[in-house]
């Protein structure tokens, strides 16, 4: 499948959640798209998908965000910071949403002694070393890469040291949006970073995405610039740029 159709599958998804036509990415403009599975978050978020901007919110504020509408003008979600300032939201964070297809999925020879292995989540031998990897990242880290010994996602791919140690932890889960694609979460272990360890276990597990015909989705915030330089090198592409807020409670 090409990249094209990948692009298309995706944004078909995020029409059918924002109940909006899948033609509105193609055009320039900003839409708010109130949606029943943000009821009682209190949150917003601005999608730049192709060129147009979806608000996706909670349906409580779609008349506090309303004047982000535009029938023409496509909002920054970088700009987002600076509006729910003076609104009466909090600033969230953003990131970036890539995309890829097998052609363009570059491949990373393991570093020196690394295996791969697929773990189970329900292998007590195998907890046990996502629960060391998980006391080396420290809780930051591990957050960013969801990983949370009690909701493991179910395909995991490691790279492992001779010793058995993990050196890098690449999972996938089904997106949110769309269940045929496989979104990516990667943590690599402090001792084991800038070797090649990360990257390589990403590209394993996109090559098993695909072979069990997935679609692999690759996440970062924007803060994560380590994160980003590894989907980048492997051949992703940027296809999304978003930003969250939430209405801060009232005093």
């Amino acid at each position: 499948m090409r990249f094209h159709e990948i692009q298309r599958r995706y944004r078909a998804g995020m029409a059918r959640y924002g109940n909006v036509e899948p033609s509105l990415f193609d055009s320039s403009g900003t839409t708010i798209a109130p949606v029943e599975d943000r009821e009682g978050t209190n949150r917003a978020s601005a999608y730049r998908i192709g060129v147009h901007t979806v608000v996706y919110c909670d349906p409580a504020v779609a008349d506090l965000v309303r004047s982000l509408a535009d029938a023409t003008q496509s909002f920054p979600p970088s700009e987002l910071a600076g509006w729910a300032k003076t609104r009466g939201f909090e600033f969230e964070g953003g990131g970036w949403l890539h995309l890829i297809d097998l052609s363009m999925l570059r491949s990373v020879d393991l570093p020196e002694g690394a295996s791969v292995s697929v773990l189970d989540r329900g292998d007590a031998t195998h907890r046990a070393r996502i629960g060391d990897l998980v006391a080396a990242v420290g809780p930051d880290d591990a957050d960013e890469a969801d990983l949370d010994l009690d909701h493991l996602d179910p395909r995991i791919v490691a790279l492992v040291d001779p010793q058995g140690r993990i050196g890098a932890y690449a999972s996938e889960r089904s997106f949110e949006y769309g269940e045929e694609f496989a979104d990516i979460a990667i943590a690599t272990h402090p001792e084991f970073r800038g070797r090649g360890w990360g990257s390589a276990a990403v590209s394993v597990l996109c090559a098993d995405i695909f072979e069990r015909g997935r679609l692999p989705l690759y996440r970062c915030t924007w803060d994560n610039t380590g994160s980003r330089r590894l989907a980048l090198s492997l051949g992703f592409v940027e296809t999304v740029t978003l930003a969250a807020m939430r209405m801060r409670e009232a005093n």
